[in-house]
Order: C-alpha cells, then sequence, then structure tokens
C-alpha cells in the first residue's frame, strides 16, 4: 500500500485524502474547456444528443454463452465482488433472462451507471519502485463484470 508521495513542490503527502487527490490529478486528465480545440468541441457537442439506429441486431443466448465462457474465473471482481464464476453458475440456471437483460441494454441504448463505476488503484511503473512521484505510477481499474461482459460484445 502505498503510504506517501512526493509532491510537485518537494513536500510529501500526509494522509490518504492527499495521495488520493495527487493520483487523481495525475492519472484522470483535466478538461480544460477554455483551450479546447474545435475537434474536442464537436466531440462534446455529439456525446450530447443519442446515436440513433434503424437496425438491432441482438444478442443470442448462445453468443452470449460463448462471451460468458470466454470469461476468466482468476481475474478479480468488479465493485460489487461479483466473479466470474458467480456469473457462469447464475447464466447456467436463468440464461434466457441474462440475455435479455442485455438486449434491453442494446435497444435502449442504456449502459447501467452502476456497471460503469470502477476500482482504480495505481501500480508502479517498473524499475521505478523508490521513486514516489505520482508520475511514476500507472492506474488499474477494475469494472463490474456485468459492464465487463457488455463490453466483450
Amino acid at each position: 500500500m502505498i503510504t506517501t508521495l512526493a509532491k510537485t513542490e518537494g513536500t510529501k503527502t500526509e494522509n490518504m485524502t492527499e495521495i488520493h487527490q495527487l493520483m487523481l490529478g495525475q492519472l484522470i486528465a483535466e478538461d480544460k474547456l477554455k483551450e479546447s480545440t474545435p475537434y474536442y468541441k464537436t466531440i462534446r457537442e455529439q456525446s450530447k444528443h443519442p446515436v440513433y439506429t434503424t437496425h438491432v441486431m441482438e444478442f443470442t443466448n448462445e453468443e452470449f454463452r460463448q462471451v460468458i465462457e470466454y470469461l476468466q474465473p482468476k481475474n478479480a471482481p468488479g465493485p460489487n465482488g461479483i466473479t466470474k464464476e458467480i456469473v457462469k453458475q447464475v447464466f447456467k440456471e436463468i440464461s434466457y433472462t441474462i440475455t435479455e437483460i442485455y438486449n434491453a441494454c442494446l435497444r435502449t441504448k442504456c449502459f447501467p451507471d452502476n456497471w460503469k463505476v470502477a476500482k482504480i488503484f495505481p501500480i508502479v511503473k517498473p524499475r521505478r519502485e523508490r521513486n514516489r512521484e505520482p508520475s511514476n505510477f500507472l492506474p488499474n481499474n477494475l469494472l463490474h463484470t456485468e459492464g465487463k461482459n457488455c463490453r466483450n460484445f
């Protein structure tokens, strides 16, 4: 566990709140609206409007089963603690219901908010273990297993 980090002015963090703020500032880019290019302004504007399609191909139960079988059971679970092994067991019991939930997400163009939540934790870059500057860490995240399934389609 990280206990202290070096701040830009040379001092060290004193508590976990300071560590979190420093890491977030390093790992998540600031959205600078005033310095934005026309390209990024267009992207921001387009993201405010839903994308409509005329034809949506739904997942079949077999396609979803293949995605579930592909899941690696040794990977860590997301914030809700649901492991891939649990997902595989539940799918065996109620496969058509699970498939319908994902198809409803596709039809309604809705990706549930709680599937977007991730645990983010820093991993120190190789050969930089002794240096405690935030730039020497890489972000790693654990998404909800349900969201990963949807992403795999």
